[in-house]
């Protein structure tokens, strides 16, 4: 029987993407495990450092932080990188060389508004010591931090172009260099300094040197490829900034949320919560983020090219399949990771962070924060995704609806919740209410997507018909919602068995234990009743 040349070649197109999804996932994921325990041991440190109750410095660290990085994760990770990606794909395909001008042109246009950007800043912390003299340790750190925001949004673009060449290995490399120098400074260097201000003003420093050895190091993975920086006349360049960035404040906004919400947070534990809060939130911050790096970020940074490019080829049925088998592998390992949070949440953060400075008050508070945003793990994993799916059919503006609707939930109720609770339990309630309004706009994201993705394939009626229930009762998710609440009650029985010790050695040894239980019980669940679909 002679062979289908059209379906080989869709097999072999099929494999390809599969191979693509799987390679870059595993690259991501491998090096963003190693960034993010680097990350955990950086965070330990500096806790034990500071402490957290009642050191007023750790608090002021956080929130001057907070601001370039926030700009990191919207303007460089998020809007502009992700609206170039597929401009530079599109040029790629047809002439490398202009590729590399788009490249240039990009790199060019950021630097101005950048540096605009980073002036203002600078220019809003000197104007605001100069009007209210004396020492604001919170706008000293964000003055050092500005250099920070210009140089880590230029690595974000230059790893984006690397991304779209389906190189993984420097950009999930890049955040490895800024954890292994914070956790250099804290350890080696910051104990012989004395002074906490002065050690604070210490990692600012090596915060904004970290974002500039990670900008020459993509520089120098793209010179492998031959890049270099191209001449373009500025009319062509203006042409091709139109062209990535078109979109990309809506973009920014997609892909806002949870750091919307977080920092809707911070704010608002600093100004109505205990001393100690806005480092609680970062610290609990850095843990549910492990699992959204590993899981979410990794995953969505491998599809997105492959959304992209069958998008362009117009072959909707693939992008469909793309995003199925993204959510499915997001779930598999998300919804254990939520329930391993609320299992674990107090335990964890007792192991990790209740040294130095840092009491058993400290470590109950971080923990407790910690299994309330736990509780939304599976979504943060999912929007990143969704979002980039919608992008890739040019359905921009939809998912930042949906973020600026939610954002504003989040705000009015932060507020209401600071008028009429106590600051004691206003720092659960502000983590709950964020777990409650992104896991809302996930859901909301995942049935629009099924809508849209129905409208475009009109021949497909069942798609369009599609309600939220019946996409909630698919058997995968049923198997990993079965699979999970075995583990959790395999999880719990452990933890009962070990008797209360509160040395260093007896809680490593429950920790692991628990955690091996769960794995094994987990992964043995879903081997009985996990189905692959059939080709």
């Amino acid at each position: 029987m002679p062979h289908n040349p059209d379906k080989l070649s869709t097999e072999n197109r099929d494999e390809n993407s599969r191979q693509v999804l799987f390679s870059g996932t595993v690259i991501n994921a491998a090096l963003t495990f190693v960034s993010r325990i680097l990350g955990m041991l950086r965070d330990v440190a500096t806790a034990a450092l500071f402490g957290v109750s009642g050191s007023v410095v750790f608090d002021a660290f956080v929130l001057a932080f907070r601001i370039p990085n926030l700009f990191r994760r919207l303007f460089g990770e998020g809007a502009v990188s992700i609206s170039f990606l597929p401009a530079f794909c599109r040029q790629w395909k047809k002439n490398p060389e202009s590729a590399w001008e788009l490249l240039t042109a990009m790199a060019t246009m950021l630097s101005a508004v950048l540096g605009v950007i980073t002036l203002l800043g600078a220019g809003f912390c000197l104007g605001f010591l100069w009007l209210y003299p004396g020492e604001h340790l919170a706008a000293n750190l964000t003055l050092i931090m500005v250099p920070y925001l210009f140089l880590i949004c230029q690595t974000a673009i230059f790893a984006s172009a690397l991304q779209g060449l389906k190189s993984w290995f420097a950009p999930a490399l890049a955040p490895v260099i800024m954890n292994l120098l914070w956790l250099w400074a804290v350890v080696a260097v910051a104990p012989q300094v004395g002074d906490p201000k002065q050690q604070a003003y210490l990692l600012a420093s090596i915060v904004s040197l970290s974002a500039a050895l990670q900008l020459a190091l993509q520089l120098v993975a793209l010179r492998k490829f031959g890049y270099n920086f191209q001449r373009c006349l500025f009319n062509k360049i203006a042409v091709y900034w139109r062209r990535a960035t078109s979109g990309w404040i809506a973009m920014a906004t997609g892909l806002s949320l949870l750091q919307i919400c977080v920092v809707c947070d911070t704010l608002s534990a600093w100004f109505h919560c205990p001393t100690g809060t806005v480092s609680s939130v970062f610290l609990a911050e850095r843990l549910f983020e492990f699992p959204l790096g590993l899981i979410g970020i990794s995953v969505a940074t491998a599809v997105y090219p492959l959304f992209n490019q069958h998008a362009a080829e117009k072959n909707f049925a693939a992008v469909k399949k793309d995003m199925s088998e993204a959510v499915h592998l997001a779930l598999f390992w998300g919804v254990p990771a939520t329930a391993g949070l609320l299992l674990m949440g107090v335990d964890l953060c007792q192991i990790l962070f209740e040294h130095g400075h840092t009491t058993s008050d400290d470590t109950l508070r971080i923990g407790n924060i910690l299994a309330i945003y736990g509780g939304g793990v599976w979504a943060y994993c999912l929007t990143p995704i969704l979002t980039r799916g919608f992008y890739s059919i040019g359905q921009v503006r939809l998912p930042a609806a949906v973020v600026v609707i939610t954002s504003a939930v989040n705000l009015i109720s932060n507020y209401i919740l600071s008028k009429i609770l106590q600051p004691e339990a206003l720092q659960f309630a502000l983590a709950f209410t964020t777990v409650i309004c992104v896991s809302g706009s996930t859901l909301v994201l995942g049935s629009l997507w099924k809508f849209r993705m129905g409208r475009i394939n009109k021949q497909e009626v069942k798609d369009r018909q599609d309600s939220l229930l019946s996409v909630l009762l698919n058997p995968k998710i049923l198997c990993i919602i079965f699979a999970t609440a075995i583990m959790m009650a395999a999880g719990k029985q452990t933890l009962a068995s070990f008797p209360q010790d509160p040395s260093m050695t007896a809680q490593l040894i429950k920790a692991f234990s628990t955690v091996f239980v769960c794995i094994i019980v987990y992964l043995g669940v879903m081997y009985f009743f996990w189905k692959p679909e059939k080709e």
